[in-house]
Order: C-alpha cells, then structure tokens, then sequence
C-alpha cells in the first residue's frame, strides 16, 4: 500500500518538452525527499517510476516520474540496500542487508509475494533482459547468486573477488559483471556457463 506521498510545485518542475538541439549541461532540476540513507536506486523499464531503497528507515520510496511526487511504497523492511525491477515492470526486488536475503514485490500493489535467501551483506543486484534471472552480489560472503524469478529460488551460487558490491548484466545477457571493492578487480561470468 501506499502512503507517505510528498507533492512538488509545478513551478518547480522542469519543462519535459522536447530536447533542444543544442548540447545542454546536465544539472539538477528537483531534489526531492525519501527515507533515510538510501542507498539503492532503480527506475522502472519504461521510466515511468523510480524506486529509492531507504536503508536507514527501512522503506522503500517510489518517484512517479510524470509528477514527481514520492510515496512511500514499502514499509517496514529491515535493512534495504538496492533495489532492482523486472523488465516486465511486473516485479520488483529489493536486497536486504539484515535478513541476507531478497524481497520478491509485485509490483502493481507493492505486496510481498516472496523472499529469498542469499549469501550475506547482498549488496547489488540486477535482472537479466529476459527477466528469468536475477543476480545479487554477496558483499559478505564474497559470492554471486543466481536466482530463477520464476520459482524465487536460487539456482547457483558463484563464488567472485572480495567483497563484491555491483552487478552489471550485458544488454544480450550473455555475461554478468561484479565489482570487487575488496581486491579491485571486477569479476565476468558468462551466463551460459555459469562461471
């Protein structure tokens, strides 16, 4: 359910009229309040929303990207840290530091349908293009799980570099890209192999 909905003023608002043709600076045109300490963040495939995970206050914030205004979409959620949403639009799944595992969301009436249990200190956290997998990097156990999103169980657990804390899918699919803040290096795992 939602709740919590906080408005900007439509003089604040930037105009969403089409680009010049000029090369325009980016800057910031809104700042608007979430929960405490986000931490991860995520926009839907169509951009229509973003959704903010607010680690300090346990929520999670979705951004209506047409109004700009925020609601609080999920509450209480222990120790949310990133957030990630199926292409579909139909899911979306938020790593939990506290409880080591993944909250499954349907997305239309923001409930939770599920829970998956995955290394410690999951940090990142992305889905594949087809929306049949979802990886999420382990930072404690220094692992990559591989989940089915279609049973939410994990399928293999990859071991990676040392405290692995993003994830980056290629656009085929074909390979999954972990940053190891650890030991500096970036782990590639090909996605046919598994490894």
């Amino acid at each position: 359910m939602m709740s919590s909905t906080s408005k900007v003023s439509p003089l604040a608002r930037p105009s969403l009229g089409p680009p010049s043709l000029a090369l325009a600076l980016p800057m910031v045109v809104l700042t608007l309040p979430v929960g405490a300490s986000p931490l991860g963040l995520a926009v839907s495939p169509v951009g229509l929303n973003a959704y903010v995970a607010n680690n300090g206050s346990g929520s999670v914030s979705v951004v209506d990207g047409g109004t700009f205004t925020v609601a609080t979409a999920l509450a209480p959620l222990p120790c949310p840290a990133e957030v990630a949403v199926a292409p579909d639009n139909a899911h979306l799944y938020v790593a939990d530091i506290a409880t080591n595992a993944v909250t499954v969301v349907q997305r239309d009436l923001y409930t939770v349908v599920g829970t998956v249990p995955v290394g410690n200190t999951p940090s990142g956290i992305k889905v594949d293009p087809s929306g049949l997998r979802l990886y999420v990097a382990n930072q404690g156990s220094d692992t990559l799980s591989v989940v089915n999103t279609l049973t939410d169980s994990v399928i293999v657990t990859i071991p990676v570099g040392h405290q692995p804390t993003g994830v980056a899918v290629a656009p085929t699919g074909l390979e999954v890209y972990v940053s190891n803040k650890g030991d500096n290096t970036v782990s590639v795992i090909s996605t046919v192999t598994q490894a």
